[in-house]
């Protein structure tokens, strides 16, 4: 206990080794840095959350376990304003998308660069089951990014736009 806490306050090294194992899917390491203390609200280099990095890498698991113990689903990154669920989305974790929206995630909230929602995102990947989850949750389909473009727009492939006309 004691160590640990010493070890997780005070060295650079344990952000790192806190991120690696949210970005690795460690999540034995993870709940034992959590135990010991660790600031579940803290960004690596201000930008990012241990979050970020679980949704980031698709780690269901881990993503779970900092939900559990208070991360913030809708905490924005600094640089781009690209929120856990952008992440998500965007990389094709459909049970991490899941997770997100089941703990609260706004899936209309878009990002700073180009004023993209989590649908512009699975839409642009060509994640269909993504998409539905989406569209089942409220997402917006006339938000618009920075381009004019609403989020149907990107959904080119064909398994994609189906899910828009069940919609």
């Amino acid at each position: 206990g004691l160590v640990l806490r010493a070890t997780l306050e005070g060295s650079r090294g344990w952000i790192m080794s806190f991120y690696t194992a949210a970005r690795d899917g460690q999540v034995e390491l993870l709940r034992t840095f959590l135990e010991g203390g660790a600031d579940i609200h803290q960004r690596f280099n201000d930008d990012r959350t241990a979050l970020h990095f679980a949704c980031d890498g698709g780690h269901a698991e881990v993503v779970e376990l900092l939900l559990g113990n208070g991360a913030g689903v809708n905490v924005p990154d600094v640089f781009n304003k690209d929120t856990p669920l952008h992440l998500a989305a965007e990389g094709g974790h459909t049970q991490v998308v899941e997770l997100l929206l089941a703990g609260g995630a706004d899936p209309n909230l878009q990002d700073q660069m180009n004023g993209e929602t989590p649908l512009h995102l699975a839409c642009e990947g060509g994640h269909a089951s993504i998409v539905a989850l989406l569209l089942r949750n409220g997402a917006d389909t006339s938000i618009r990014n920075v381009y004019g473009k609403e989020a149907m727009h990107y959904a080119t492939r064909h398994a994609t736009r189906e899910e828009f006309d069940k919609y």
